[in-house]
């Protein structure tokens, strides 16, 4: 998936208008998805691609099926009242593409 093939999914989802102006960044760190932040006017979120295999030239794989315990582990914790995790806020089991709240501007980065 491309940013042009991601704003015409999140239109025709009505996640968001099509005259509404998006800033759709791909973001770096993963290896087997593809993970995008979205921003408009009147909001900011992440879109997480499954994917079966590596699309940067690793040699991994994984089931698309994961994608859907992950989102159930999430809503899980959410219910149990750890905060510090995204909200799902759409879940596409068929094409396994879930939206999911952005992190807080003061959330710590493990990766540096």
């Amino acid at each position: 998936m491309n940013k042009v093939k991601l704003k015409t999914y999140l239109i025709e989802r009505k996640i968001i208008k099509a005259h509404e102006e998006a800033k759709i960044t791909l973001l770096s760190g993963g290896y087997i998805n593809n993970v995008f932040s979205v921003q408009t006017k009147n909001s900011k979120f992440i879109v997480k691609v499954y994917q079966e295999q590596a699309s940067s030239g690793f040699q991994l794989g994984a089931s698309k099926e994961r994608a859907i315990y992950e989102i159930r582990a999430l809503r899980e914790m959410k219910k149990r009242g750890i905060t510090c995790l995204p909200d799902v806020l759409f879940f596409d089991k068929t094409n396994y593409i879930a939206v999911l709240s952005h992190a807080p501007s003061d959330t710590e980065n493990y990766n540096t």
